[in-house]
């Protein structure tokens, strides 16, 4: 190459080069400014899940709760379907701009990138953590007529009896379903499962002979544990419940180290501004911390946290890879 044709490439590398940093420049001011002024318009907060249910009454009280100290308004809106997954991505897709939110959960945010096919977003890749708002413990549950009363019971009969219990769970791959499953790996014992719609039948096969164990959440089954249809023996939390604090955790059962938790969490579409995403940390975590919320939400079975974004990023790193090897372990994928 001549001398004019080196000379001419530098200058071409030396433009683009000044073109790209005055692009990135222009964009970290415009993501600043934006930041200053946040919030001046309403914000979407969308629950993936139907109206009336935990989900959706939670997201309520938390937009209430918020929308104070923002100084704007933050609609609540239903976009339910697909298990979660709907309303998920159409929060992965939307703009960067801290004006759009999602009531995130294990399924959705967390499963699903292993167990559907062709998922149309990213759980990690596409969507960022505000903060973790609570987990929720489920509880190992056992029928009365099985001669257990503890894990390490249950597990020495399940090797005792290889492939003859069944434990139930209220669908296939879902977070009571894929505890299970861990469950089985960490206790190295061969079960059955058999997948019902939802809890009720779940607690109809336990109750009916069908099953003999399950997990399922708190609220689903502090009723049937006091009506003496069903004994809980275990939590798959790190710490007990203050629902039932006489109900021993997994792990100090016999199996050390065992948490698996459903949770919810609070994320926004992947590039939004951090001074935004630290804004709504701040006011999420400060509210959910007030003594009437962590009441309302302790009486609906769960455990406050509001972690940071950084720590909320890492969780859900581990809970993908946590729950991935769960589906490869029960050899479950679903279409979407």
């Amino acid at each position: 190459m001549s001398s004019w044709g080196k000379h001419f490439a530098t200058r071409i590398v030396s433009i683009v080069a000044l073109a790209s940093s005055l692009g990135l420049g222009l964009g970290l001011a415009q993501a600043q400014a934006q930041a200053q002024t946040y919030p001046d318009k309403t914000i979407h907060f969308v629950v993936p899940w139907p109206p009336g249910g935990a989900a959706d009454i939670m997201a309520r009280l938390i937009g209430e709760g918020i929308a104070k100290d923002l100084g704007q308004s933050v609609v609540v809106e239903n976009k339910a379907g697909a298990g979660g997954l709907i309303g998920t991505e159409l929060v992965a897709r939307s703009a960067p701009d801290g004006y759009t939110l999602v009531l995130g959960s294990t399924g959705p945010n967390a499963i699903a990138g292993s167990l559907y096919r062709n998922l149309r977003y990213d759980p990690v890749k596409d969507l960022a953590g505000v903060t973790q708002i609570t987990e929720l413990p489920l509880l190992l549950i056992v029928s009365p007529s099985l001669p257990v009363n503890s894990v390490r019971e249950l597990v020495d009969y399940a090797k005792k009896n290889p492939g003859k219990l069944n434990f139930g769970s209220v669908g296939a791959g879902t977070a009571q379903h894929l505890t299970s499953e861990i469950f089985k790996a960490k206790a190295g014992i061969d079960m059955v499962h058999v997948p019902y719609k939802g809890s009720a039948p779940a607690f109809t096969g336990l109750v009916g002979g069908e099953v003999q164990m399950l997990f399922d959440n708190i609220p689903a089954s502090l009723a049937m544990i006091k009506a003496g249809k069903v004994k809980a023996i275990a939590i798959s939390s790190r710490t007990r419940s203050p629902a039932l604090p006489d109900v021993p955790t997994v792990a100090e059962s016999g199996l050390p180290g065992f948490h698996v938790v459903a949770w919810q969490n609070i994320a926004v579409p992947a590039g939004t501004p951090p001074a935004i995403v630290e804004r709504l940390n701040k006011e999420i975590v400060k509210f959910i911390n007030t003594d009437a919320m962590r009441k309302r939400l302790t009486d609906m079975g769960a455990n406050v946290v509001g972690n940071t974004p950084e720590e909320e990023a890492q969780r859900i790193r581990d809970e993908v890879r946590q729950w991935g090897e769960a589906v490869a372990a029960a050899g479950v994928k679903l279409d979407y």
